[in-house]
């Protein structure tokens, strides 16, 4: 896969990961207003395993742009 491809298709995940993580936690916090949250709340987990995989994703690739440096 040429860098090209690889930098295209890491851009296209965090972007669908960002917009996921974004409205997932928009409707968490909108029940947790309306007093309907709770711990149970199985989009609130989604939304931090998005977000902890997304970290994931930015670490890993920065530590491969300091390899190739």
């Amino acid at each position: 896969m040429s860098p090209r491809a690889a930098d295209l298709i890491r851009k296209l995940v965090a972007g669908i990961v960002s917009v996921l993580i974004t409205v997932l936690l928009f409707r968490v916090m909108f029940r947790a207003a309306h007093g309907r949250g709770s711990l149970a709340d199985a989009e609130m987990w989604v939304a931090l395993v998005l977000l902890a995989l997304g970290i994931l994703w930015v670490k890993a690739a920065r530590r491969v742009q300091r390899e190739r440096e």
